[in-house]
């Protein structure tokens, strides 16, 4: 994932106020998918690596040790869910569909508008 991140110049997204290393796709683009009652259009999907989400492994009260900081699982944020909100490329979007590669390493976030 990170020469693939390096070729396309190193993308990110915003997610609870933390930045977030991703690849970008359109390979949804345009499918139609209920949430709710409600129509959603993927406009494109962010593969993450689940890694970047320590606290969606860890307890609130685990402790992860970084080159020789300890930090709290809460200073990570948490797992991503159909319905919050991430910003990419200054504009906010809507996730629609969470799902996770088949060894389980990453997530897909299918993204679409706010609206």
């Amino acid at each position: 994932m990170r020469a693939t991140r390096t070729v396309l110049d190193k993308p990110t997204f915003t997610f609870r106020n933390q930045t977030i290393a991703c690849i970008p796709s359109t390979s949804e683009r345009g499918i139609e998918i209920a949430i709710g009652g409600n129509v959603g259009t993927i406009e494109f999907s962010l593969i993450v690596n689940v890694d970047d989400f320590p606290n969606a492994r860890t307890s609130d009260q685990s402790t992860i040790t970084v080159d020789a900081s300890t930090l709290t699982a809460d200073a990570f944020p948490g797992a991503p869910d159909v319905g919050n909100t991430l910003i990419q490329s200054a504009r906010s979007y809507r996730v629609l569909r969470v799902s996770k590669s088949a060894d389980g390493s990453h997530w897909i976030l299918d993204c679409g508008s706010v609206n």
